[in-house]
């Protein structure tokens, strides 16, 4: 298994975690005190364990939640090799980011937004047939000159815009307006 292939199986377990915490909130309400306080010690112990090796969790070492993730998903890696180690980077990781997400994601019910909707955009009928009666040439020629248009290579035909080579030679003079 490569290590894209592992971060991958990481971030698919906790995003399935992170659906049900967010499905458990939306169907029971926020996050209890308790609930919340576990999510941020969670936060700080991956944070401990990245920064400074702690163990993953208070409650098991890192090589029983390891078996237990690797047994989970039948992965072939030993312990104490390379891909051991950078699972248990992964975890801690991941962990970390999920315990934020579902935090970040309680947090967005703190409040209830009453904002006024933006009032559409109006146009009105002469600022409307305005634009359409001026073709993108006449505007680039409005603000640009013509020969300028031409000397960086764009040049109308038929109504619609063609960037042409850069070189003046390519260009040719051709009247555009109608």
């Amino acid at each position: 298994m490569s290590y894209e292939e592992l971060r991958s199986l990481v971030k698919r377990h906790f995003q399935q975690q992170l659906t049900k915490a967010k499905d458990r909130i939306m169907n029971q309400g926020r996050l209890s005190v308790e609930d919340r306080q576990g999510y941020e010690g969670a936060v700080s112990q991956a944070q401990s364990a990245i920064d400074i090796n702690e163990p993953l969790s208070l409650l098991e070492t890192d090589d029983e939640v390891l078996t237990r993730f690797i047994g989970k998903y039948e992965l072939d890696i030993q312990a104490a090799s390379p891909r051991y180690r950078q699972l248990l980077d992964l975890l801690r990781i991941a962990l970390r980011d999920y315990s934020k997400a579902v935090l970040d994601f309680d947090g967005q019910l703190d409040t209830i937004e009453f904002g006024q909707p933006t009032a559409p955009v109006t146009v009105t009928h002469n600022e409307r047939e305005a634009a359409s009666t001026l073709s993108l040439r006449e505007l680039v020629d409005a603000y640009t000159g013509e020969e300028t248009c031409r000397s960086l290579g764009f040049e109308n035909r038929n109504g619609k815009g063609r960037l042409l080579g850069l070189t003046h030679g390519n260009s040719r003079r051709r009247s555009t307006r109608r």
